[in-house]
C-alpha cells in the first residue's frame, strides 16, 4: 500500500481559496481536487493521511467537506481504479478535535467517512519513526493557544501542518527536523508521497544547522 501526506485542504473557506489565489471556493476545491486526481496512482491501493483542517466553519461546512472528501474517494475508485484508505488527524479548525466544546457530534461524523480520526500517529519512513500531527513542535503563530494540544518535542522527526507556509522545512526550538506537507507546501497543492517525504528528509538531514556550542 502507498501512503500519501496533505494537510490543511480548507474546503470551502472562502478565506484560505482567496489567499491561495481563487477568488470563489469552488474553484479552489475542484482544483484541488484535479490535482489531487492527477497525482494519485491507477489501479492501486493507497492510504491518504489527511493532517488536519478538512474545512473550517459551522456544521453546514463540515458537512459540504466531508462530502466532498467522500465523493473523491469514490471517483478515485471509479476513473482510476484507485482504493484510497483515509486516515483523518484533527486540526485545529476541524470541530471534531477534543479542543472543541461538543466535539463528539463531530467526531462520529467523521468516522463516517474517514477509516480512522486521531490526533497523533507514529509512522515508519524507511524503517525510522516519524510522528504525525496538526501543529509542529514550535514555531508557528498564537502557539499558546493550543499548546496544550501539542507533542513534546523528545526529538523524533515531526510531518505536519497548520502554518499555512510554502516551507517544507523548519527547526523546532529543539532542533528537530518538521516537515510540512500543508496545501501551499505540496507541489502543485497535491499529497506527497511517503517517497517524496523521505527524499525532503534526507535533504534537510544534509542541511541540518549546528547547534551553537556551549560557552
Amino acid at each position: 500500500m502507498k501512503d500519501y501526506f496533505i494537510s490543511d485542504p480548507h474546503f470551502g473557506h472562502r478565506l484560505v481559496s482567496r489567499l491561495r489565489g481563487f477568488d470563489d471556493p469552488y474553484k479552489h476545491d475542484r482544483y484541488l481536487y484535479e490535482q489531487w486526481m492527477d497525482k494519485l496512482p491507477s489501479n492501486e491501493r493507497i492510504r491518504l493521511w489527511m493532517l488536519g483542517d478538512l474545512y473550517c466553519g459551522k456544521p453546514p461546512a463540515e458537512e459540504k467537506a466531508l462530502r466532498f472528501i467522500a465523493q473523491f474517494r469514490d471517483d478515485l475508485l471509479s476513473r482510476k481504479n484507485t482504493d484510497m484508505w483515509m486516515e483523518a488527524l484533527l486540526g485545529n479548525h476541524d470541530q471534531a478535535h477534543p479542543m472543541k466544546r461538543n466535539n463528539l457530534r463531530s467526531l462520529r461524523n467523521f468516522n463516517r467517512v474517514f477509516d480512522s480520526v486521531q490526533t497523533v500517529a507514529r509512522y515508519s519512513l524507511n524503517g525510522s519513526l516519524v510522528m504525525l500531527h496538526h501543529f509542529p513542535y514550535s514555531g508557528d503563530y498564537e502557539p499558546e493557544k493550543t499548546m496544550q494540544f501539542r507533542l513534546h518535542d523528545l526529538g523524533q522527526t515531526l510531518i505536519h501542518g497548520h502554518t499555512h507556509s510554502g516551507e517544507q522545512i523548519s527547526w523546532s526550538d529543539k532542533g528537530t527536523l518538521q516537515v510540512n506537507v500543508g496545501v501551499e507546501a505540496c507541489p502543485g497543492f497535491a499529497p506527497m508521497s511517503s517517497e517524496e517525504v523521505a527524499k525532503v528528509i534526507a535533504e534537510a538531514s544534509r542541511q541540518k544547522p549546528k547547534s551553537p556550542q556551549k560557552q
